[in-house]
C-alpha cells in the first residue's frame, strides 16, 4: 500500500537530479547501478553521467538504455572527482540533487522516500540514509547505522563522516549556496557537510538502508583508503580544532588512531572497519 501511494504522489512531485561521476567503472557493475535508478518507483528523475576518459569508457552501456531521462557527459579530458561532481549539478534542471556511485545500488523506493523527507521538512537540507554493505559479487556483509537526527550528525561530523555520501539527496540552492564542493577526493564531501553544518544546514539520516554500499578490491573507497584516512585527519583539525565544544581528548585520541592506522596494509584496515562497524540486521523504532 505505501509503495502505491509513492507512485501516486510522485505524479506532482519536483525533478531529482541524480550526479553520476563515471571513471574506468567495472562494465556490469555500471550497468547495475544505472538499472537501479531508471526503475526508481519515483520516475520523475534526471540521471546525469559526467564521465571521465580513461582505460574503460561505458559509453555504450550507457547509451544502450536508450532512456531520455539519462544526461551522458563525455569530457574530452581527465578531470576531477569534484569538478565531475560540480560540472554535473551546473547542467542539473532539478531542485533536488541525489547522489550515486557506479559500484553501488539503490533500493527502488530510494529516491521516493528521500524527496519524501525533503519535502516534509523544509528545515532540513540534507537527507541521507543507512547503508547495507555488499561485496563484489553482490552479497550483503551486514548493515551500516549512521546517526539519525541533526544534533547526532553534526556532532559525530569532528570525529568522522557521518553522512553517506552516495545515499544522499539535497535542495540544490543550500548546497549552490556553500559553493557546491571544493576540496579534492577522496574528502570532496565530509568537507562540504562540515561548511554546511557550520552554516547551520540541517541534517537527516533516514533509518533505513536504501542503498546497497559495494566493497570490493579495486573500488575508490578501498584503494584510496590510506589516503582517506590522512585526508580525513586533516579535514577535521581545519574544521573544528579550536571550535568551542566541538574538539577535545576524544577527537585528539581518534586522530591519533586513524594515523597509526596509515601504516597497515589498505585491506587489513577495511577488514577492521567491517568488523567494527557493520550490523546483522539494523534495530527497529524503539529498540
Amino acid at each position: 500500500m505505501e509503495d502505491v501511494q509513492l507512485r501516486i504522489e510522485e505524479k506532482q512531485n519536483e525533478l531529482v537530479s541524480i550526479i553520476f561521476p563515471v571513471l574506468n567503472s567495472d562494465p556490469e557493475l555500471l550497468k547495475l547501478a544505472v538499472e537501479s535508478l531508471l526503475n526508481q518507483s519515483y520516475q520523475n528523475i534526471e540521471v546525469i553521467i559526467v564521465e571521465a576518459p580513461g582505460e574503460c569508457i561505458g559509453q555504450q552501456i550507457i547509451e544502450a538504455f536508450g532512456d531520455t531521462r539519462i544526461r551522458y557527459i563525455l569530457n574530452p579530458e581527465r578531470t576531477s572527482l569534484r569538478d565531475q561532481l560540480n560540472q554535473a549539478i551546473a547542467v542539473s534542471s532539478g531542485q533536488f540533487i541525489a547522489r550515486m556511485d557506479t559500484d553501488d545500488i539503490s533500493f527502488p523506493d530510494r529516491i521516493a522516500k528521500q524527496i519524501k523527507y525533503l519535502k516534509e521538512h523544509n528545515d532540513i537540507s540534507l537527507v541521507g540514509s543507512c547503508l547495507e554493505i555488499i561485496n563484489a559479487e553482490g552479497r550483503s556483509l551486514g548493515f551500516r547505522q549512521l546517526p539519525e537526527d541533526n544534533e547526532d550528525i553534526v556532532k559525530g561530523l569532528s570525529v568522522y563522516c557521518t553522512i553517506a555520501h552516495p545515499s544522499i539527496m539535497c535542495r540544490k540552492n543550500d548546497i549552490i549556496e556553500m559553493g557546491c564542493y571544493q576540496d579534492s577526493a577522496p574528502m570532496e564531501d565530509w568537507d562540504l557537510w562540515c561548511r554546511m553544518a557550520l552554516a547551520g544546514k540541517k541534517f537527516y539520516n533516514i533509518q533505513e538502508p536504501l542503498l546497497k554500499y559495494r566493497i570490493h578490491s579495486q573500488a575508490g573507497k578501498v584503494t584510496s583508503l590510506i589516503k582517506t584516512l590522512k585526508t580525513g585527519i586533516e579535514l577535521k583539525k581545519r574544521h573544528f580544532k579550536g571550535v568551542s565544544g566541538c574538539w577535545g581528548i576524544r577527537e585528539e585520541l581518534r586522530c591519533f588512531l586513524e594515523w597509526c592506522l596509515t601504516f597497515l596494509p589498505a585491506k587489513l584496515v577495511v577488514k577492521l572497519f567491517l568488523m567494527l562497524s557493520l550490523r546483522p540486521q539494523l534495530p527497529t523504532k524503539g529498540q
